[in-house]
């Protein structure tokens, strides 16, 4: 099949085409621009000039084997890519050019995109339909069968069934620390030995330990060795009384001389922050003072700096009212030399229009007079009005409907019958209520009547295209 890129200097590109459209190893390229500058819109240049320039610096980003994820990981978000795609579904392969447009790039970007998406259906003359998208989740088998069998869905995949996470870790619980009340419950035992009373005698409370502690006395003893055993034990808790007596006198003794040591520390430390704080006073009033001086020496610089500063502001701001009163007279200059541009170019379409229309109906006359069926054919691409997607089909004209197939090798049945006796109202310009069509070259729409949705249309040439037109003009 033939392939044309005299405006690409990109054998790879060639290479890869011919390698998908013959079935080898690749079925996808993806192409994207490359650093070029960007032409500025202007009404002089011819279509054709405004096409090679726009569509320059194309370059072949990639290309696989492994289908449209594969191609999906190679496109970036916020760039402008075309792709050629060979999907096979159901048994049957499909032929599709994507051109991927962000919501986010600027009109400029958007208009250059939209050219340089007719350049590339040029490229590729084996594509069988064009899908224009805006999201990459929305390119997937279904919206490319769609591009090329439906006239007017843009392809979305809604059958991508749902994954549902899987279910956290179950983990066991850690154990939990006690609570404060039961870590105080447990921490070592306050001190509860208390100050004997200083007597004679021992205690009850000691006695009965001592007794307690000490293995019983038989009654079967003699009497004396009983009275001799009891006052041994009173004497031994007398002695241990006293020394309980002993320590506990001497911790309290220790108590008080760290009690006393702290009382101190604590004195001095106050007498510290007493002679920091005078010290940082002085300081800071001997600051205050050398800042209150360079603040008003600042305060005068202040003052000659602003008036400085508003005598240059002054001379700025009339300078600037001097450039913006040029520049708006260059400009309200360039808009009435545009206005005259494009009122011109209007009244030389609407003259080759009304020629191209008297041509097709004398034409027209001929072909039933001799009993043509078909009074023309030939290629174009249309978009239904609610859809995204352009389309190329074979069309043939005849006396009451346009007969729309996927090429001119399959006519067996047409993909849709226009009816057009009595159905158009209108075939219009871009600048007749079709401005979206302004940057698309050899482009036009055409308007039914009884509130039918309308067509846009564009062409390979500009003959062509007024061909076309004036042979719809004669259904109105």
């Amino acid at each position: 099949m033939p392939f044309d890129l005299s405006e690409s200097s990109d054998a790879d590109i060639r290479m890869s085409y011919q390698s998908i459209i013959q079935e080898g190893s690749l079925n996808w390229l993806l192409l994207s621009y490359g650093k070029v500058r960007f032409p500025a819109l202007s009404v002089l240049r011819s279509p054709l000039e405004t096409r090679r320039q726009w569509s320059a610096g194309l370059k072949l980003v990639a290309a696989g084997s492994q289908g449209l994820n594969e191609l999906k990981e190679h496109v970036t978000s916020d760039e402008v890519h075309f792709a050629f795609v060979r999907e096979h579904v159901d048994g049957e392969n499909f032929l599709v050019i994507v051109a991927y447009i962000p919501d986010k790039i600027s009109g400029l970007r958007r208009a250059r995109a939209l050219v340089t998406s007719r350049t590339v259906q040029s490229w590729f003359k084996a594509h069988q339909g064009i899908l224009t998208i805006s999201h990459m989740d929305r390119l997937n088998p279904s919206s490319v069968m769609a591009a090329v069998r439906s006239p007017s869905t843009g392809g979305r995949d809604s059958r991508s069934p749902s994954r549902t996470p899987p279910p956290a870790p179950v983990h066991s619980a850690a154990p939990t620390s006690p609570s404060p009340l039961v870590s105080r419950a447990f921490s070592s035992p306050p001190n509860t030995e208390k100050a004997l009373p200083h007597a004679p005698y021992p205690s009850v409370d000691l006695v009965r330990r001592v007794q307690s502690d000490s293995p019983p006395v038989s009654r079967f003893l003699p009497p004396e060795e009983r009275a001799r055993r009891r006052q041994s034990m009173q004497r031994r808790a007398v002695i241990e009384e006293r020394e309980a007596m002993r320590a506990e006198a001497d911790r309290q003794a220790h108590i008080k001389a760290q009690k006393a040591e702290i009382l101190r520390r604590s004195e001095e430390e106050d007498a510290r922050r007493r002679a920091s704080l005078e010290e940082e006073l002085q300081r800071r009033n001997l600051t205050r003072a050398q800042r209150e001086a360079e603040e008003r020496e600042a305060e005068a610089e202040r003052v000659r700096q602003k008036e400085e500063k508003r005598r240059h502001d002054a001379e700025r701001r009339q300078a600037e009212q001097r450039r913006i009163e040029e520049w708006r007279a260059e400009e309200e200059h360039r808009v009435e030399e545009l206005a005259r541009q494009e009122a011109l170019f209007q009244e030389l379409a609407a003259e080759r229009l009304k020629d191209a229309s008297a041509e097709a109906v004398r034409e027209k006359k001929e072909k039933v007079r001799a009993g043509t069926q078909v009074l023309m054919s030939g290629w174009v691409t249309m978009q239904a009005a609610p859809s995204l997607v352009w389309k190329r089909r074979y069309f043939q004209l005849t006396s009451t409907s346009m007969k729309l197939y996927k090429s001119e090798k399959d006519m067996s049945h047409p993909l849709e019958d226009l009816n057009l006796r009595n159905a158009l109202s209108a075939v219009n310009e871009w600048y007749e209520g079709f401005e979206d069509l302004r940057a698309i070259p050899h482009s036009f729409g055409i308007v039914f009547r009884d509130g039918k949705e309308s067509l846009s249309m564009y062409t390979d040439s500009d003959h062509e295209k007024y061909a076309l037109m004036g042979f719809l003009l004669t259904y109105t």
